[in-house]
């Protein structure tokens, strides 16, 4: 509980600095562990999401959760992670659930993090970027995860790189109950991208 809201507060002020994430991690490992992958779990929670979710109730958890600190609804939110405006008619409830509970499971193409270290001994964290006039043969871009700023690293100055996990927190809906998950799903299949 502490772990995670420790999170939040650094995801929401953009701070994502894999060095603080790991210390915070390494001091709370009494926690719990990302629950394990569970087909009912998420079956069970996307019927009740259906049935008695509650799209208002969902929406305040998405803002107490600080989920805009990361995703964008209609224009308003971060830029950290996908733009949610259509998520309703790009996801199934399952995926949305899914992503929800295991957020590393399965990442959205083009936001999968990747860690820099360079010669001159910077670590950049971003998601690669290629585009049609640089295809990226003698250097490397990534869109920086907070202010989504293109930097372009020259491929020589790379000393290492590698993909991370998922930079939305785990855990981050565990302290939900299966009422308010169903409510967040709820919340969330609602939105098609329509004003």
């Amino acid at each position: 509980m502490v772990r995670q809201s420790l999170q939040r507060t650094l995801f929401a002020s953009g701070i994502t600095s894999p060095k603080l994430l790991g210390a915070l991690n390494a001091e709370t490992a009494e926690e719990p562990l990302e629950r394990a992958y569970d087909p009912e779990l998420v079956s069970d929670l996307v019927a009740q999401s259906v049935q008695q979710g509650n799209p208002l109730d969902g929406e305040t958890i998405y803002q107490k959760l600080a989920c805009n600190a990361c995703h964008q609804i209609k224009g308003e939110g971060g830029m950290i992670g996908p733009d949610l405006s259509s998520i309703g008619s790009t996801l199934s409830a399952e995926r949305m659930t899914e992503e929800l509970l295991w957020p590393g499971r399965q990442i959205k193409e083009g936001f999968v993090p990747i860690e820099v270290h360079t010669k001159d001994n910077r670590i950049l964290i971003g998601y690669e970027r290629k585009t049609l006039e640089r295809p990226g043969e003698n250097e490397m871009i990534l869109r920086n995860t907070v202010s989504a700023e293109l930097m372009h690293i020259d491929r020589e100055n790379i000393q290492t790189f590698r993909s991370l996990r998922s930079m939305m927190p785990e855990n981050l809906t565990q302290a939900l109950s299966e009422k308010q998950l169903a409510d967040l799903i709820a919340y969330l299949a609602q939105l098609r991208g329509k004003s």
